[in-house]
């Protein structure tokens, strides 16, 4: 008795959850992480060189209201909105960059390598049918990346 009230309450709830003819109703998609690599002059990978660059030293701020805010999310899997991502081409770093938005939609994320070399993530979202999607994004005013084709957020910075 007790699986089949489990049964009929799975399906209720999952019959409920999605109104077909509501279909911006149903799901939500937040795809709004970078991903870069990191590379001296010579091509050389600093996250995989030692004592280059590592995560542990490298600070995330959000633009918040005009204001810069240590990004931190105790409740998070990456509670400090950085990742260390393994790729084919080698070690990247994995961005949360910011939500909150001016009045064209940009947003603003800071990244602190150090107390003299901090650089700047703008991205440019997109809110449609519940989703927040990036369609642009900036590195220190230089067009990066941009939504026109399934090419990945994925891009070079020499450092």
């Amino acid at each position: 008795m007790k699986k089949l009230v489990l049964l009929l309450g799975f399906v209720a709830f999952f019959s409920i959850s999605c109104d077909k003819d509501d279909p911006s109703n149903c799901c939500v998609i937040m795809d709004t992480g970078v991903t870069i690599k990191y590379v001296n002059e010579t091509g050389e990978n600093l996250l995989e060189k030692d004592g280059a660059l590592s995560i542990k030293d490298i600070t995330l701020f959000h633009k918040v209201d005009s204001e810069w805010e240590q990004y931190f999310k105790g409740n998070l899997d990456i509670p400090t909105g950085l990742e260390e991502v393994s790729m084919p081409e080698g070690k990247y770093l994995g961005i949360a960059t910011s939500l909150d938005v001016d009045e064209n939609n940009i947003s603003e994320t800071k990244i602190r390598f150090s107390e003299t070399d901090e650089d700047i993530i703008k991205t440019k979202l997109n809110f449609s049918s519940n989703n927040t999607i990036v369609d642009k994004v900036w590195y220190n005013r230089e067009l990066k990346w941009e939504r026109t084709n399934k090419n990945p957020r994925n891009f070079v910075i020499v450092k």
